[in-house]
Formats: structure tokens, sequence, C-alpha cells
């Protein structure tokens, strides 16, 4: 018998800016590829919701899918739990009568459904970046005078910008855990994850669900021969909790032994967000401006094309759960140094894998990225291990059936751990 699932999803879809003939803005690349792996099976119909800024309520299908976009005038609401927004969601969830509903993530406040005592639908909740356990790492190790700087005063004005961020994460954390703690059913990745749903909600029942990766990146296979030799990849640069900076002081370290090293920034660097104009003025005052490339935004081919051609991988953040960049990397066998910080213990088996350091210390992290660069076989022996270890992790077929299996004892109402 065909179940009716209904996914409540916190970006929209990229099928939605085809539809409405807008540029695709979309976001979750890992909700695209699994729900991709779901289109196929017959014993699913599925719904896709969600909340969308500056874009009208709409209903549409493509490919067997059908979609709900819930409107909203100002993007402000797009964040908050008010009873209109709840209301909206739970529209939705009357008029699909799914057999179950699907939540993809905390940030946005369709879980706040589960509050209401009259609610009755299964319902899980796909974690993601746990936003409560972020909020105090959102400046780095950025001086609060130095988060000022990194913050223009438009941002100031509007609630945005690096000086306000802590206290947007921790608003939203509250929400988080009411919402943790209301629900029953979740699945995740991760040691960390599942760590804090059993600390908010003792009832809980979890799942151990991987995400499938953009196609592009099962593809290709790194190898040293065909990347560029002292190169050194970075692909998330939106705010401190990332860590750019720290990285741009190892590499000026690194510069001392290598001064052929380059650095590689994907995303966008521009002095118009307070945070790109102190990368920019990080990277003039030591001296990188000729070590730096800044690649703009790469979609899925130029990404998995670059991380090809690049001699090493590195994410320097404060703050992570399973982050899809690591992982993209490691599927394709790029040697990777990551932070020890959330969920990537579980992603690297330092030594093994790759290699682990202690987030905001620049010092190991060059030491650690000059030992990989100087040191072929290290490099060949951490990325034939990470492929390895990424490709069975990352298995389409292996997650599907995790999900399904996860489906069917949420709406079934199983509580055996």
């Amino acid at each position: 018998m065909r179940k009716k699932v209904l996914w409540f999803t916190n970006s929209v879809m990229p099928a939605a800016f085809r539809n409405l003939k807008l540029p695709n803005q979309a976001t979750g690349p890992w909700m695209w590829s699994l729900l991709e792996s779901l289109t196929h099976r017959n014993d699913l119909d599925i719904t896709v919701a969600a909340i969308s800024p500056g874009m009208p309520d709409t209903t549409f299908s493509e490919n067997g899918v059908s979609y709900r976009l819930i409107g909203q005038a100002r993007r402000f609401q797009y964040w908050t739990e008010s009873t209109a927004v709840i209301g909206k969601i739970r529209q939705v969830v009357d008029d699909v009568a799914p057999d179950i509903v699907h939540i993809h993530g905390t940030e946005l406040p369709y879980g706040m459904i589960s509050r209401d005592k009259n609610y009755r639908r299964p319902t899980i909740v796909s974690l993601q970046g746990l936003l409560g356990p972020f909020s105090k790492k959102t400046g780095g190790s950025l001086h609060w005078i130095d988060q000022v700087r990194a913050t223009t005063l438009l941002e100031a004005v509007r609630g945005l910008g690096v000086i306000n961020q802590a206290g947007a994460y921790s608003r939203r954390g509250r929400r988080e855990r009411a919402i943790v703690g209301s629900c029953r059913y979740f699945m995740g990745r991760t040691a960390w994850d599942r760590a804090f749903v059993e600390a908010n909600q003792p009832r809980a029942r979890y799942f151990h669900v991987g995400e499938i990766l953009r196609g592009s990146f099962y593809e290709g296979a790194w190898a040293i021969e065909n990347c560029d030799p002292f190169t050194v990849i970075f692909t998330n640069v939106s705010g401190p909790i990332k860590g750019a900076d720290i990285l741009l002081e190892a590499i000026a370290i690194v510069k001392r032994d290598f001064p052929q090293v380059k650095l590689r920034l994907a995303g966008r660097i521009n002095d118009r967000s307070g945070y790109g104009r102190y990368l920019l003025d990080r990277i003039k005052n030591l001296g990188l401006s000729s070590n730096l490339e800044i690649l703009g935004y790469l979609d899925e081919k130029q990404m998995a094309g670059m991380l090809l051609r690049t001699n090493l991988y590195v994410t320097a953040s404060y703050g992570d759960n399973s982050p899809n960049s690591l992982a993209e990397a490691q599927v394709m066998g790029v040697p990777c140094i990551a932070t020890a910080v959330g969920g990537v213990l579980d992603m690297v088996d330092d030594q093994h894998s790759g290699l682990l350091v202690p987030p905001g210390d620049p010092e190991i992290l060059a030491w650690k990225i000059k030992t990989v660069l100087q040191n072929p076989d290290l490099a060949q022996t951490l990325s034939a291990n990470a492929r390895e270890i990424a490709q069975r992790r990352h298995n389409r077929e292996s997650i599907v059936e995790s999900l399904m299996t996860a489906y069917r004892e949420t709406i079934s109402g199983e509580t055996d751990v």
C-alpha cells in the first residue's frame, strides 16, 4: 500500500524556482539528492512543503512529487512561530492528510505543531545543524571589538551581522529545544546529534540515517598526480563560526616554508558584508593577496572538479554536525584536515581517514597542513582510507533502506531501541 509522506524542508527546493521561473537559490542539496532517490519508488506519494519568503502560496507538481509553498510577505516571519505561521503549517498537514510527516531540521518552526495536544500525525524530525549548541560559538575567536568591526551599520540596524548572530541563534535554540522536547522520533547521523536529542527528550526514538550527496561527487576519484601541488581549499566563509580567519592565519605561517602555497576560498567574499570586509582586511594585512584564489559561487560540477584539482581540503569550523562539504571531499578521496568538533569526530578517524585539529589554533593547523603538503605518501593514504569509508557511509541504497525503516517504525509507533 502506498504511503503518503509530507516533507517540511528548511529551504525551498529547486523545483519551486523552476516553477516560478526564478534563478535557483535553493540550499540543502542533501534533501534534493534524497528526494531524487525516492521519486522512483512505487510505494510513496510525496508532498514537499516549505515556508517561502517573498513567494506566493503555490501548489504544483513535478516528476511525480507535489509541492506546497507557504508564502510569506516579510522575511522576518520566516523564523518565527507566530500563530499565523503555525496555522498555515497545520493547514498543509490537514490538506495532505499524510501517513507520516517528515520535518527536515529544527531551524524553522515546523516542529512546533507537535506541541498541540490535538496533533496526532506520526512525525519524524531529521537533525541538521543544531542552533542552540552553536549559539556560543558564532563569534569564533574574534574579540568583541573585532565582532563589531566585522558588522556593518546596516547589518546592526537590521539585526543581522556577526554581533547579532549569537542572540539570534540562542533565541532559535530555545525553540529548537521545545521542538525536540515535544517530538519523539528523530533521525540523525552522529553521536553528537544523538546526545543532544537524548539529553532533551528522554523518550526519543533515534534512527541512524545518513545523507546522500550530490551525484557528481560519487563520480570522481582524487589522485595526487592530477592535483595542483601546494593548494588548499576551504568552502564555507559564511561567518566566524566557520573559522576562515583562523585558516588565513595558518596559511600565513605555512607560507614561510612554502611561499608557493595557494588557498582557494569558495563562496562570495566582498566588502558588502561586515565579515567579508573583515576577511579582506586580514588577507591584506597577512600579506596573502598573491596566495589567495577567491572562487565565488561554484555549482556542483565546478566544485567537484575543483576538489579533484586541489591538494588538501580544510575545515576550520568551531561547530558542525556533519558538514556536507567535508563529506563531498572525503567521498572523492581528497585528503582532509578538520577541527575536532561536534559530529566531525564521527567522520574523521585521526591519522587514518584525515587529520584532526582543535578549533581556533592556527599554529597546529599550519603544522598539519605542512605535514600533508610535504608528505605525498601520507596524502595518498588519507585519501584512500577516507574514500573507502565515505563511499560506504553515503551509499544511496543503504541510506534509502534506513530511511524507509525509520518511516515504517514511526508510523507503527514501535518504541524498541
